[in-house]
């Protein structure tokens, strides 16, 4: 017969190291079947600037978002191209685009496309106040279900 007051240490190790391999099993798992998996999303940054705006602050929007990480692909949108996107979109839901709204009444955009798992907001705010900016807004597309949300970066 074994004596119960001597068997209390060998209990509690076995119960220990089952405690262990059991959570050890379950984080391997998890980690392999991909749980709390952060998916990339791409983000897309859109300066839209005033009638007034020079090459020079044009430029230096660009520069910052070119800044914004390697990957980073930036376009400069002419009012004609912009233009041509808003009647296209109209044209697409039935309407048409009034014959008093012209290209010179659009804005020249500049677009920055990044994809990562977070963007920091800091990076692209100090653009609302550079001359010739009209608007800043951040898009972001979820990489999980390809969502589009309006981030609010102010």
């Amino acid at each position: 017969m074994i004596d119960q007051r001597r068997a209390w240490p060998v209990n509690l190790a076995i119960a220990g190291g089952a405690l262990l391999a059991g959570a050890a099993v379950t984080v391997a798992t998890l980690s392999l079947t991909g749980w709390r998996f952060v998916p990339e999303h791409e983000y897309r940054v859109e300066v839209r600037l005033g009638a007034a705006t020079t090459v020079e602050q044009s430029s230096a929007v660009r520069t910052v978002l070119e800044d914004l990480s390697p990957e980073t692909a930036v376009t400069v949108d002419t009012r004609e191209m912009f233009f041509e996107r808003v009647r296209a979109r109209t044209e697409n839901e039935g309407m048409t685009v009034p014959e008093s709204v012209s290209a010179a009444d659009m804005p020249e955009t500049v677009t920055a496309v990044t994809v990562g798992r977070d963007f920091d907001c800091d990076e692209v705010v100090p653009l609302v106040d550079y001359p010739g900016v009209d608007n800043l807004t951040v898009f972001r597309t979820d990489g999980g279900d390809g969502r589009l949300f309006a981030l609010g970066c102010r």
